[in-house]
């Protein structure tokens, strides 16, 4: 893990960034200042006839829900994502109440597509490993619209340390569980825009159904909502993904013992000697690794690791060629 934060730093270094918050999923506030003693409010609401009923989504580790939403990678750039950030309160049953955050565990997956049609696979992450770096008080509780000034659900916000993960261009969905140390949830809260009643497209897993499901603010109307999320980490612009991937092919793809992966001659004849070639798992661990590199093809033995997507990266001494990922079967 180590190493691929040092991988990660160099980038930044190189093209002179800092991390920041690179995408942010949806508000949840629609009181501001209106809460317990003048703390923000993310409240129930009616609009047009419409009363949304939904205080959180079950995502709890202890239960087996998951909660869902999606982002987008814009073309010509590479998201290099250090941390992810997720909202999650546990109703507190009497007084007296904290804002001290319960909040003990989150794991995470990005997915290359919709989880659950079928197709989409986890490029990122897994449903075990436990990534909380902070959680603390978002200075937000959750309430009704009658009682603004409730303090039973107080909104944690919890970082959770990804390891420098590495999006290329494209539509990908987060897919998170949440643990704490009360008995109620972990509960997600859902976007809360003042007058909307729709706020998004996320979805829910079911253990029971194994399935998952659209979240909707209420039963009736299936108003659908968004589940707030930050992405924390450094946007590289200008980067064309297409001439990016061509100076490294991988075969055969899906790979069940030995991958080859062949450098572009031109790539190699302007680096030669100084390449290297790293081989990441879904959650960052560098599995395999090839330094000074002299030939076309590079032949690394794929046998023993386990079934699932891997990631290269092909770099120099001072700039990262070219990222892609693969499958071992």
């Amino acid at each position: 893990m180590k190493k691929l934060l040092l991988s990660v730093f160099s980038i930044i270094s190189a093209f002179g960034m800092n991390a920041q918050t690179i995408y942010d999923n949806g508000p949840l506030v629609n009181n501001p200042g209106m809460g317990f003693n003048g703390a923000d409010a993310s409240s129930l609401q009616t609009v047009g006839g419409v009363t949304l009923s939904t205080y959180g989504v079950g995502h709890a580790v202890s239960s087996g829900f998951r909660v869902a939403d999606n982002f987008t990678v814009p073309a010509n750039t590479t998201w290099n994502i250090d941390s992810l950030v997720f909202f999650a309160y546990q109703t507190q049953p009497s007084a007296p109440f904290t804002n001290v955050s319960s909040i003990t565990e989150v794991n995470v997956r990005i997915w290359d597509g919709i989880p659950g049609n079928g197709i989409s696979t986890v490029v990122f992450g897994d449903s075990t490993t436990n990534l909380v770096a902070v959680s603390n008080w978002s200075g937000i509780y959750r309430t009704s619209s009658t009682d603004l000034t409730n303090e039973q659900r107080a909104i944690m916000r919890t970082t959770c340390e990804t390891g420098g993960w590495s999006l290329s261009p494209g539509t990908y969905w987060v897919d998170w569980q949440t643990g704490g140390s009360l008995t109620s949830g972990p509960w997600a809260p859902p976007v809360t825009i003042a007058g909307q009643t729709t706020t998004g497209d996320a979805r829910q897993y079911s253990p029971t159904t194994t399935d998952w499901v659209n979240i909707v603010g209420d039963a009736t109307n299936n108003n659908g909502q968004g589940m707030p999320f930050l992405v924390v980490g450094t946007v590289i612009s200008g980067v064309n993904e297409t001439a990016a991937a061509s100076k490294v092919n991988v075969f055969p793809n899906p790979v069940t013992d030995v991958a080859t992966f062949r450098i572009d001659r031109n790539t190699l004849a302007q680096y030669n000697g100084t390449l290297s070639l790293k081989v990441y798992d879904a959650i960052g661990n560098i599995v395999k690794e090839v330094k000074n590199i002299h030939n076309n093809d590079i032949k690394i033995n794929m046998t023993g690791l386990r079934t699932g997507f891997y990631m290269y990266e092909l770099k120099s001494e001072t700039r990262n060629l070219s990222r892609g990922k693969f499958v071992v079967n």
